[in-house]
Order: C-alpha cells, then sequence, then structure tokens
C-alpha cells in the first residue's frame, strides 16, 4: 500500500491529500528494489470547504483546516551527511512553509525515522524542532504498561518507536488518548499512532448557502466551458522554453536537397 497512496482517495467518500515518493524515481526509469512511501491525509467531507492544500512534496503534506495546521511528514533515515542534509532541509521548508500562515493550533505528525531512546545524530535537532514552531512530542502521554514500539522488523526482531505526534501547547491538555494500534489486520511493519484530541469547534459561517433542492448535486469543472484563451496562453509560455534543435533540422533539410539531385537524370 505505501507505493499506491495516490489510489487512497477511491477507498471511501473522504477527503484525500496524498503525495507519492514514486513520482521522481518512476520518471528516470524502472524501480529496482522495494517501491518508496508516500504521505497522506483524509478529512472528512464536513471539513472539505473549510480546508485548504498549503504545501504536498513527497516527504511531507500540510493543510490547513479552518486555522488549525496538520502536517503530515515521513523523514528520511540513516546517519551519514546527506540523510542528515535531507533531514534538516525537511523540516527548514516545513517551518518556513508554516510561517506563512494565519492559524492557531498545529499538529504534526509521521514517520520521523527516530527513537528518542537511541543515540541518533539527529536526535537532538529534532527534539529541539518543536520549539522552533510552538510545538511540544506527545510521547509521554502513551500507556506505559504497553509496549511503545511503532515499527517492528519480524525477521530480526528489533524493534522501535520511530513514528510520533506534536501538538500546539493549548492543544497538549485536550488530549484524550495517545496509543498504538497493533492490530493482526495491519499488514505494515508500522503500527498506527492514534491521536484523540479535543479542538475547538469549527466556525462554518463562512459556509456558502446553498439551496435544498441543489444539496445532492456534484459539481465539477467541465473541460469544455473553461478559457480557451486563457489554455492558449499557457501553453505557449510552456512550449516557448523548449530548445528546438534547429541544426538537427538544417541536416534534414541538406539531405533532402542531396536526394533530389542524385535522382536528377545526367
Amino acid at each position: 500500500m505505501v507505493h499506491c497512496v495516490y489510489k487512497l482517495d477511491n477507498v471511501c467518500n473522504n477527503i484525500c491529500f496524498n503525495s507519492s515518493a514514486m513520482d521522481q524515481v518512476i520518471s528516470h526509469g524502472c524501480l529496482r528494489g522495494r517501491p518508496f512511501v508516500g504521505v497522506a491525509i483524509y478529512v472528512k467531507q464536513n471539513l472539505a470547504l473549510c480546508t485548504n492544500l498549503i504545501k504536498a512534496t513527497d516527504r511531507y503534506i500540510i493543510i490547513l483546516v479552518k486555522d488549525i495546521v496538520v502536517v503530515n511528514v515521513y523523514l528520511p533515515c540513516g546517519n551519514d551527511d546527506s540523510v542528515q542534509e535531507c533531514y534538516m532541509d525537511c523540516l527548514a521548508n516545513i517551518t518556513n512553509d508554516i510561517s506563512e500562515l494565519d492559524f492557531r493550533q498545529l499538529i504534526f505528525g509521521g514517520d520521523l525515522n527516530i527513537d528518542f531512546n537511541t543515540g541518533h545524530a539527529m536526535k537532538d535537532y529534532l527534539l529541539n524542532f518543536p520549539s522552533d514552531i510552538g510545538i511540544v512530542f506527545v510521547d509521554d502521554k502513551l500507556d506505559s504498561e504497553l509496549s511503545k514500539s511503532t515499527f517492528r522488523v519480524d525477521s530480526t526482531g528489533a524493534a522501535s518507536c520511530i513514528d510520533h505526534f506534536a501538538v500546539s501547547h493549548s492543544l497538549y491538555d485536550n488530549i484524550m488518548h495517545v496509543g498504538i494500534e497493533d492490530s493482526g489486520i495491519n499488514l505494515s511493519d508500522h503500527c498506527p499512532v492514534i491521536l484523540d484530541v479535543q479542538v475547538p469547534v469549527l466556525n462554518f459561517r463562512d459556509r456558502p448557502k446553498t439551496s435544498k433542492q441543489h444539496q445532492d448535486k456534484q459539481l465539477c469543472f467541465r473541460w469544455d466551458k473553461g478559457d480557451v484563451w486563457h489554455y492558449y496562453v499557457i501553453t505557449y509560455d510552456k512550449l516557448s522554453t523548449i530548445d528546438v534543435p534547429l541544426h538537427l533540422l538544417s541536416s534534414v533539410a541538406r539531405v533532402d536537397v542531396a536526394s533530389a539531385d542524385y535522382g536528377r537524370p545526367m
């Protein structure tokens, strides 16, 4: 399922924002080995009108639900310099993206690929990251009597807690439950982390009013009703940047002339 996040929006009627790390890889050739992971966020239909997609990359997705920012992230694993650079770049980009938003609360979570109980080279950097954006990790809310492993390798028996949630300080005391769902129906090597938190009631006063007879009508964009002139302008701008190999055209012209001369009777 990790390489099929683009199919998630067909699972149910909820709105799905997703991005796959496979797009860039398969654009350069055939994939060899295990597929890469993507990220996705589900939003209920009744929140669709007040939800905006802010940023979707191969490593993270940011959405704004009214005045609550939700970030789902998949950070790289490893300890070498290139991985650490990618790790810091990803967190820095998230900080820059949300710094331009007007919001009240923030929910941040995902596969961070770091167990806070290990000596990972990026552990201190990650632990200091929440203070930059005003959030706090909620790992201390996990039930101490249950397993805190979110990732397992059956072949070796290795286990670690590398999936984490963090929330704004104003939401920390509103957390009802944080748990790790270890279910037999889960075929992934990751166990889902469940965060149950009470958020302020969203204000739907800005929701557009619709007449009763149009409430069940599905709205969509029609290609035959689009702005044709705008399409021409965009197409020209995109195609005009492509370099045309004119030297190949001149070579073809010389070959045609030579062929015509060769076919003339002496």
